[in-house]
C-alpha cells in the first residue's frame, strides 16, 4: 500500500505539469495533444485491454444519422440529397495522397457526382507515411466511415499504453515526435478509433431496388460455420482471418471450418471467402492475394502500401459494382 503513494503523487504531479504545458500551447495545437483522460484511456487503465466499440455491428443509415446530427447545416443536408452511390475503399495503411487520388478518380467514374457515403475496410494506418492524416480525414469527413482493422486495433493499443505495441517500429508514428502535434494522435482521434465498429451493414433496401440483399463491410472476414449470425463471429476472426482449414470426422465427412493461422507445409488451407455462403461481403487484409472476387465476397486489399494499388468499389446497387484503382508508391515490403 505504501509503495503506491509515491507513484500516485508522481502521477498527479505529472498530470498538473502536463496540463500547464497544454494550456501554454496555441489553441490550434491544444486539440491535437493527448490528455490520456478519454473513456478509452480509462477503460484501458482499468481492464488492461483496448475497449470494444459501443456498437460492434453498425448499420449504415444509423451510423450516418449519428454523424450527421453533429452537422446543423441546411445547405449540407440539401447537398446530401444530390449525392448518390457508395464507394468502398481497400486498406489505406497511411497512404493519404493515394486515398485522395482514388476518391477523386472514383467521383469522375460516378458521373462527377459526389458519393452518398465512402466506407473503408479498415487498416487506415501503419506502414505508410501519413497515418494520422488518413485517420483524421475519415474522422472529420461527414460521409466517410470505416470498420476497425487489426492495424487500427494495434495503433489504439499502442497509444493507450500497451508496452509490446509501443515498442514496435510500425507504431512509432503515434508519438508526438519533435513536437509535431499534427503527426501525433489526439484525444479525439483515440476516442474515434475506439468506436470503430467491426462491421458495417448496408441494408438490402438502401438502393431502393428490388434486390433486397444486405452487403457487409468487414476488415478481414468470417468463418462460414456461423454465417447466419454475424454477431456470433469472434473479434479475432473479423480482424485477422485469411484462411480456413476444413475439418472432417473419422469417416472423412466434412464437419466444419477452423480459422487457420499457422502456415505449415502439411496443411492445405483455403481462402475463407471462397466458401462463404452468407450475405455479400466486402473485405481487405489480404495483400498477398491482391484483388479477390468470389460469388459472395470481394477482397479489396491490393497492396497500396507495398507499391501495388489502392482499390475502391463503386456500389450503384446490390449487383451493380464497378472497380476503380490508383497506383501506390512503395513504402514497405510485403510481410
Amino acid at each position: 500500500m505504501t509503495a503506491s503513494i509515491p507513484f500516485a503523487a508522481a502521477f498527479f504531479s505529472w498530470t498538473r505539469i502536463y496540463f500547464e504545458r497544454w494550456k501554454a500551447l496555441p489553441e490550434s495545437t491544444q486539440a491535437n495533444v493527448r490528455s490520456f483522460q478519454t473513456p478509452a484511456d480509462e477503460f484501458y487503465r482499468k481492464y488492461k485491454k483496448i475497449p470494444p466499440p459501443s456498437t460492434p455491428h453498425a448499420i449504415l443509415p444509423e451510423l450516418a444519422a449519428a454523424k450527421e446530427r453533429m452537422v446543423n447545416d441546411e445547405e449540407y443536408k440539401m447537398n446530401q440529397e444530390k449525392k448518390k452511390n457508395i464507394l468502398v475503399v481497400g486498406d489505406c495503411h497511411g497512404c493519404y495522397d493515394e486515398l485522395l487520388e482514388l476518391h477523386a478518380k472514383a467521383v469522375k467514374e460516378n458521373n462527377n457526382i459526389q458519393f452518398k457515403y465512402v466506407l473503408l475496410v479498415g487498416d487506415l494506418c501503419n506502414k505508410g507515411p501519413e497515418s494520422t492524416k488518413v485517420i483524421r480525414h475519415v474522422r472529420l469527413a461527414s460521409n466517410f466511415f470505416s470498420v476497425r482493422g487489426n492495424h487500427d486495433e494495434g495503433a489504439l493499443a499502442a497509444t493507450l499504453g500497451e508496452r509490446s505495441s509501443r515498442q514496435k517500429k510500425k507504431y512509432h508514428w503515434i508519438e508526438d515526435e519533435q513536437n509535431n502535434h499534427d503527426a501525433a494522435l489526439s484525444d479525439d482521434d483515440v476516442s474515434w478509433l475506439a468506436e470503430l465498429p467491426y462491421t458495417i451493414k448496408i441494408p438490402g433496401d438502401f438502393f431502393g431496388t428490388s434486390e433486397h440483399n444486405d452487403i457487409i463491410i468487414v476488415h478481414a472476414g468470417f468463418i462460414p460455420n456461423t454465417s447466419s449470425n454475424i454477431e456470433g463471429q469472434e473479434i479475432k476472426t473479423m480482424t485477422t482471418i485469411r484462411d480456413l482449414l476444413p475439418r472432417y470426422d473419422k469417416d472423412r465427412k466434412f464437419t466444419h471450418y477452423e480459422h487457420y493461422e499457422q502456415r505449415k507445409s502439411d496443411d492445405d488451407p483455403i481462402p475463407w471467402a471462397s466458401v462463404w455462403d452468407g450475405s455479400f461481403v466486402i473485405f481487405g487484409h489480404d495483400a498477398k492475394r491482391k484483388l479477390q472476387m468470389y460469388e459472395k465476397a470481394i477482397g479489396l486489399d491490393t497492396g497500396a502500401v507495398y507499391g501495388g494499388k489502392l482499390t475502391g468499389l463503386i456500389l450503384s446497387s446490390y449487383s451493380e459494382r464497378k472497380l476503380v484503382s490508383v497506383q501506390s508508391k512503395e513504402y514497405v515490403s510485403v510481410t
